[in-house]
């Protein structure tokens, strides 16, 4: 079983979408989600939907129970709760054995000055203790961590921001089945044009 976490928001829904256009069967396929009844139009489609709250421990492993892979997508909120959050998806994917965890971190995690960064890097550190098979997805920035900077954007005419557009950063190869896989570097995916 292959389980996305946060598959009712934005990076979660776009991945379990991805995994059905490259094939992955639904019965395959089980989402963690915090509000089950959200993710009805996922569970119409034969995807399985567990009921998994990162500030509710107790919800993770039976979540996981069964999961091959696991996608754990970033949480939202301040930092530090970020970080108990995360250590409690960490704690409960070794508790149940989970094959390869593939994790949404940061592009330069163990290095970036930012406090964004601090989680990410408590997190990688986390998986590696744990000893889980583990490949770290080290995103970009996305797109809308510039809304606070719309406003002087309309104002001057202009954005700096990136432009691009979900799935620009697609990766060859397969996702479903595949053979065991030990823990790999970093995936870095950066690919943005200024629109300057």
């Amino acid at each position: 079983m292959l389980v996305v976490t946060g598959a009712t928001g934005q990076f979660g829904r776009l991945a379990v979408e991805a995994l059905l256009r490259r094939g992955v069967p639904a019965e395959r396929l089980a989402v963690a989600v915090r509000d089950t009844d959200s993710a009805g139009d996922l569970a119409d489609r034969g995807i399985t939907v567990r009921a998994a709250d990162y500030d509710r421990p107790e919800t993770l492993a039976p979540a996981f129970a069964d999961a091959e892979k696991l996608l754990f997508v970033s949480a939202n909120g301040p930092e530090d709760l970020r970080i108990v959050q995360h250590a409690a998806v960490v704690e409960a994917a070794a508790r149940t054995g989970v094959g390869l965890v593939a994790y949404t971190s940061v592009v330069g995690a163990d290095t970036n000055p930012l406090g964004l960064a601090r989680v990410h890097r408590d997190t990688e550190a986390r998986l590696a203790a744990a000893g889980l098979p583990t490949v770290l997805l080290r995103n970009g920035w996305y797109t809308e961590n510039y809304t606070a900077t719309l406003a002087e954007s309309v104002r001057r005419g202009r954005s700096s921001a990136p432009r691009e557009r979900a799935g620009s950063h697609r990766r060859p190869g397969p996702i479903w089945p595949t053979p065991p896989l030990p823990s790999s570097p970093p995936v870095t995916i950066r690919r943005a044009r200024s629109t300057n």
